[in-house]
């Protein structure tokens, strides 16, 4: 009995500490993923829905429509990151105005926006990207808002089309110089996110 108690509680402790690791990113990059079919803690759907359709699904494959802008989404952010990519699979109109980009100063109207620039296709979809500098950025939260701005598609009466976004975190791995300050700043964000 003492035995299989003992194997329970180290196999506890060792999820425990698994599921820390990864949250706490030890690593040099943490990568997010939405694929509009599978609703994730790391990456929160798009909001608000009187700007978007339904999420319409076909052939294994799930996409958002855009109506008005801008919409909003949060994104799991545990530690402090020095830079993000963002990967968008997306249709629109090619006149449009299309841009991304992190709150920089929590509960203002301020935004990091960049172009969302294509780099390939995939059938009648585009692939693009935008990458940002987060030093400045508010991140003292462990979660990261996130703008995306399409101005003139009501006026226009178009629509954006989204089925795919992919954040790729970057910061220093782990070692001996930073282990102190990247704890305290994990433990400080998470405090923060049981306290609001």
């Amino acid at each position: 009995m003492k035995t299989i108690r003992l194997i329970l509680i180290i196999f506890a402790i060792s999820i425990i500490a698994w599921l820390f690791i990864l949250d706490f990113v030890p690593g040099e990059k943490l990568e997010l993923s939405y694929d509009f079919c599978h609703p994730t803690p790391m990456l929160t759907e798009l909001s608000p829905g009187n700007r978007l359709w339904s999420i319409d699904k076909s052939n294994g494959e799930c996409w958002q429509r855009i109506a008005s802008s801008p919409v909003y989404f949060d994104s799991r952010a545990p530690q402090y990151f020095d830079r993000a990519k963002v990967e968008i699979k997306y249709k629109k109109p090619a006149d449009e105005e299309f841009q991304l980009g992190p709150q920089t100063k929590k509960g203002e109207w301020q935004w990091l926006l960049q172009d969302i620039e294509q780099q390939a296709t995939d059938g009648d979809w585009q692939i693009g990207s935008a990458e940002f500098n987060l030093n400045g950025i508010y991140q003292n939260s462990p979660h990261l808002r996130w703008l995306i701005s399409a101005p003139a598609i009501e006026e226009n009466k178009q629509v954006i089309y989204l089925s795919h976004l992919k954040i790729i975190y970057y910061k220093q791995p782990l070692s001996l110089s930073n282990f102190t300050s990247q704890v305290k700043s994990y433990l400080r964000k998470m405090v923060r996110n049981y306290s609001n």
